[in-house]
């Protein structure tokens, strides 16, 4: 019967190194969220005006142009004669 050599992968030692800048993003991101989350919590829910604040430094700060303000939506109200 024909022996198998035993094979073996090194396992990493400690925290590991993003794997990319596509990892290195998702962990940022998380972070962010985290820190919202827990700054939410101690403070209370951040009103429609502060996330949009919040949107624009952000895509400011990436060198992307402001988004369009969100159109407003029509109200119709029917009047009873």
């Amino acid at each position: 019967m024909a022996q198998r050599t035993k094979r073996s992968a090194p396992l990493p030692s400690g925290p590991t190194e993003p794997s990319g800048p596509t990892e290195a993003h998702r962990i940022k991101l998380e972070a962010g969220r985290r820190a919202l989350a827990e700054w939410e919590l101690e403070n209370g829910p951040l009103t429609e005006a502060e996330l949009a604040e919040g949107r624009a430094r952000a895509r400011a700060s990436l060198g992307r142009p402001p988004l369009d303000p969100p159109a407003r939506k029509m109200v119709y109200y029917e009047w009873e004669e």
